[in-house]
């Protein structure tokens, strides 16, 4: 028995599960599966173009730092931008490059671009001696926006989504962390309070309301 991909409107291979051209699941066993963790695509069409663009991407940051370092020494003599670009090209290699050209499941990507994203804010914000603007503002409206994000994902029927749900718990924890700190330090804290509150209101939802959909499956899971 073949397999049919209604997307492409062509005919697979039985032993296909994906289809070649768009990545769509055709394998019925599959779709009517719970899938806990889910990857980029597998397929060899996927992995040949993503290793190729994330080369790519590397390539070209490794070559704007060096082109950066040797305009500020030729031109100022000193380096002080460039320190900026080289750490962000790290952040960004590990944070992004790294995951999506191996495959990574989503959970495992989420979670480590969070948290290297909150990292180069708080690098830029000690290492320009500018406090406030990131920790005030960009890291809780960072986490806001992608909490949202990641609540709506949970709550779609897409596969469950609970790969999701290690990323909110780990946003929770940043907005827990700027929220304290902005209190404590005297900042603004209404930028980092509506994080703090939203993700917090978003998790109770799921332990309220979804958690038999949605958690204990995953506790299942993962053996607890």
């Amino acid at each position: 028995m073949s397999n049919y991909c209604n997307k492409c409107k062509v005919e697979l291979e039985s032993s296909v599960s994906h289809c070649p051209l768009c990545g769509k699941c055709v394998n019925e066993t599959l779709i009517g599966k719970q899938i806990l963790h889910e990857n980029f695509p597998t397929e060899y069409k996927y992995q040949k173009d993503k290793k190729q663009a994330m080369q790519a991407i590397a390539y070209l940051l490794i070559f704007g730092n060096f082109v950066s370092l040797f305009l500020e020494l030729m031109l100022f003599a000193k380096i002080t931008f460039s320190i900026q670009l080289v750490v962000g090209s790290v952040f960004a290699f590990f944070g992004v490059i790294v995951p999506i050209k191996n495959n990574w499941s989503l959970v495992n990507y989420h979670s480590v671009f969070y948290v290297a994203f909150t990292l180069y804010i708080i690098f830029l914000e000690n290492y320009t001696n500018s406090f406030g603007w990131g920790i005030v503002y960009v890291i809780p409206l960072f986490v806001l926006a992608f909490s949202v994000y990641n609540f709506l994902m949970i709550l779609s029927n897409r596969n469950n989504r609970t790969e999701y749900i290690l990323p909110m718990f780990i946003l929770t924890t940043i907005a827990t962390v700027a929220f304290s700190y902005n209190y404590f330090s005297g900042l603004v804290l209404w930028p980092s309070l509506s994080a703090f509150l939203a993700t917090v209101a978003f998790v109770n939802t799921l332990f309220v309301f979804r958690s038999s959909k949605i958690l204990k499956p995953l506790a299942k899971k993962l053996h607890f």
